[in-house]
């Protein structure tokens, strides 16, 4: 119990590091807006290109009659994050500097700082919405 315990703080600490590597941004003010679709199972645009230590404030769109979200992360932080929704986890975004929740119809918006250059992916991880592909690919350069 002891081992499982420590095992969890270290990996834990190892995400939150990752997570603060890529950015975020709390109260940060952006240099420039991405206004984002969100439709059945995609995002357009879905291909997004970004400046290293660009802020941008992404405007999210919900034109559909299902909830989405956006979370932003690199490719194993999505699949952890999958795994954490379709294991029954709250879908509360409540707090979140990476992710935001966009009901039906409605308009929501996320600012994120992209701190280095590196590939990252916005993924809805609503059920089923992922797998089917709603992701997309932001290029920090």
């Amino acid at each position: 119990m002891y081992s499982s315990r420590v095992t969890l703080l270290i990996l834990a600490v190892v995400l939150a590091g990752a997570t603060a590597a890529c950015g975020s941004s709390s109260g940060t003010t952006a240099g420039r807006t991405v206004s984002v679709g969100m439709r059945r199972t995609s995002f357009e645009p879905p291909i997004v290109s970004v400046r290293s230590g660009e802020t941008i404030a992404f405007r999210f769109s919900n034109n559909d009659e299902t909830t989405h979200e956006a979370y932003i992360g690199d490719s194993a932080a999505q699949d952890a994050h999958e795994a954490e929704m379709m294991g029954g986890s709250s879908h509360d975004m409540h707090g979140a500097d990476n992710a935001v929740k966009v009901e039906a119809g409605q308009t929501k918006s996320l600012t994120y700082t992209f701190s280095s250059p590196t590939t990252l992916i916005v993924g809805c991880h609503e059920k089923g919405h992922y797998g089917s592909g709603m992701k997309m690919t932001v290029t920090v350069r």
